[in-house]
C-alpha cells in the first residue's frame, strides 16, 4: 500500500495515465504486489493475505489497468485473480522467482 500511495503522490496522474512506460510500470508493480504474500522475497510469506491481495489486483484490473486489457503484454495477466494456487500454475511460474 506505501509503495503504490508513493507512486500516485509523486507520479503525476497525466503521466500515469497517457505514458506508455508509466502503465507499463504501474501494471507490473501491481502484479508484484498481487503475488507478494507468498513470493520468495518476502521475508513473512502469508498465504492468507493472497486472496486480499488478488482481490485488490482485481479492482485495479476493473478500473487502472482496464486500458492494458487490449495489450498482448499483459493479456495473461488478467486471469490471474481466478488461479487458485497461483505460484504452481505453469503460466504464472516466473513470477515466483527471485529473478522477477
Amino acid at each position: 500500500e506505501e509503495v503504490m500511495q508513493l507512486w500516485q503522490n509523486f507520479v503525476p496522474p497525466l503521466v500515469r495515465h497517457t505514458e506508455m512506460a508509466a502503465k507499463k510500470l504501474e501494471f507490473y508493480l501491481n502484479i508484484f504486489f498481487a503475488v507478494y504474500p507468498v513470493h520468495p522475497v518476502n521475508v513473512r510469506p502469508s498465504p492468507q493475505q493472497l486472496t486480499e491481495s488478488m482481490r485488490l489486483f482485481k479492482t485495479y484490473l476493473e478500473t487502472d489497468g482496464a486500458a492494458l486489457a487490449v495489450t498482448p503484454e499483459f493479456l495473461a495477466y488478467y486471469a490471474m485473480p481466478y488461479v487458485p494456487e497461483i505460484q504452481r500454475h505453469p503460466s504464472f511460474k516466473d513470477l515466483f522467482s527471485i529473478e522477477w
